[in-house]
């Protein structure tokens, strides 16, 4: 007896989505660097402030998740010759993720490349947040280029409740001047792809 087509179109969803594992080991490799106080900052800080990320990371559908896996990987493998920087609108209400993939530090110090991308990840994170200013949480996530030696991350949690006008301003200027997410220097790229694909 023939399959029906919606039992052909569950089962290649469920493929696709395998690509989210990535995601899911992401949020439990955040996890198991923190139990294990081998974060390279971050272990100073009590629990509860760390999982907020866990818990906006792992907050996302099974959908959201292949999204934001693609999300990443194509841009990692964008990004072994400089710095690629993106954002994408969470699903749930007020969170936006901010995404910084290096090149890596091509045999140079390491702790010094990675203290530059995490300052450039949170100049990134305030710039997002001029950018779209309806959104709350800010998540950073920075990476390195896929292959690359030496690869680390970092992650960053902004929650922008209570800024000011004037912390706004500040924010736009920081996004101006940096040229973070400006018009004429933005790539926009739409998503266009259903949860239960025609096979």
């Amino acid at each position: 007896m023939a399959g029906s087509s919606g039992d052909a179109r569950f089962l290649a969803a469920r493929e696709d989505n395998k690509v989210a594992y990535f995601w899911d080991n992401l949020v439990e490799h955040l996890t198991d660097l923190y139990m294990r106080e081998q974060l390279e900052r971050g272990n100073d800080r009590p629990v509860h402030e760390h999982e907020r990320v866990v818990r906006v990371m792992a907050g996302e559908t099974r959908f959201s998740r292949r999204l934001l896996a693609k999300w990443i990987l194509e841009r990692a493998e964008l990004a072994k010759d400089s710095y690629v920087g993106s954002y994408f609108p969470s699903f749930q209400e007020g969170v936006l993720y901010v995404l910084l993939v290096g090149p890596g530090d091509r045999g140079e110090n390491h702790s010094e490349y990675r203290k530059a991308r995490s300052e450039q990840l949170f100049a990134r994170c305030v710039a997002a947040k001029a950018a779209l200013p309806e959104r709350r949480i800010i998540v950073g996530i920075a990476l390195d280029a896929r292959g690359v030696k030496g690869s680390s991350e970092d992650f960053v949690y902004v929650d922008t409740d209570g800024w000011t006008s004037e912390a706004m301003q500040a924010a736009e200027k920081l996004r101006q001047k940096m040229g973070y997410f400006v018009a004429g220097k933005t790539r926009h790229t739409l998503f266009s792809e259903s949860e239960y694909p025609d096979t």
